[in-house]
């Protein structure tokens, strides 16, 4: 459970956090995403910050991040999180075994994006353009 992986504290971070992100997928494959969520943002967090971004293990720990808010129904913090992990891997493993992975589920946003809203593109420029606009007024009259 994950009141015996926090209360482990002979056991290496590494390990620790391969112990969180399994649990994170047991959690998920099990239909509690709340739990997985919360459970794979612990081991991103301790990944980020005691084996460092350029570790392998972190991008692994920032997909399962970004599929636990898919899960949670929360796309927009799961594509985030799939940008992050890809700058990683392009950063750091560019032969990383997720890379495929992430490649997909991005492309399959933007699909489906494209499909939803064939027009966004030069629509949300233009309300981009008219806020700015009306931000100068505003900041500098």
């Amino acid at each position: 459970t994950l009141q015996d992986l926090e209360a482990a504290p002979d056991s290496d971070a590494l390990t620790h956090i391969k112990a969180l992100n399994h649990l994170g997928w047991l959690y998920n494959k099990n239909g509690d995403a709340l739990s997985a969520l919360k459970v794979h943002s612990q081991a991103a967090k301790l990944a980020q910050d005691s084996i460092g971004l350029q570790h392998p293990e972190t991008i692994v720990c920032y997909y399962a991040f970004s599929s636990s808010c898919e899960s949670m129904g929360d796309m927009q913090q799961s594509i985030t999180w799939l940008r992050k992990t890809y700058v990683l891997i392009q950063k750091y493993h560019p032969d990383h075994e997720y890379l495929q992975r992430v490649l997909s589920k991005l492309s399959a946003v933007n699909h489906h994006r494209k499909l939803k809203h064939p027009s966004r593109r030069t629509s949300r420029r233009r309300k981009q353009h008219t806020s700015i606009k009306g931000q100068d007024r505003d900041y500098f009259d």
